[in-house]
């Protein structure tokens, strides 16, 4: 178990374990991220040109529950250090091959991508 895990999350793990035993911390985490980045589906469906929305992540989340570091995902994806970590602050606009191996190897099923990419309306 993440050892800086609140305790609250922590029981609703062990709840979960009870009803799925094969539950493993990463699956849980994605659920749970799946939960609470609900409220951004409703952004994924705009309808406005390029330049009147911004593209988000939520990759951090993702990288955080696989366990694995920043700077072997670039490396295993053939990005630079620098360049995901100006994706996953939202300073650089991934290309979707990029993309794609993110979701291969952060392990996110493709049906997944809005709750990890979205859009929302420029400010």
């Amino acid at each position: 178990m993440i050892k800086s895990m609140p305790s609250e999350v922590s029981q609703v793990f062990d709840r979960m374990k009870v009803l799925e035993p094969h539950l493993s911390e990463k699956r849980f985490f994605q659920l749970i991220a799946t939960e609470w980045l609900e409220c951004y589906r409703s952004c994924s469906g705009l309808s406005l040109p390029k330049n009147q929305v911004v593209l988000r992540n939520n990759l951090k989340l993702y990288i955080t529950a696989s366990g694995l570091k920043q700077k072997d995902i670039a490396r295993a994806i053939g990005v630079h250090p620098s360049y995901l970590s100006e994706v996953i602050s939202g300073r650089y606009e991934p290309s979707i091959k990029v993309v794609l191996l993110l979701l291969e190897i952060l392990d996110i099923p493709p049906a997944k991508l809005p709750d990890v990419f979205y859009l929302e309306p420029a400010e």
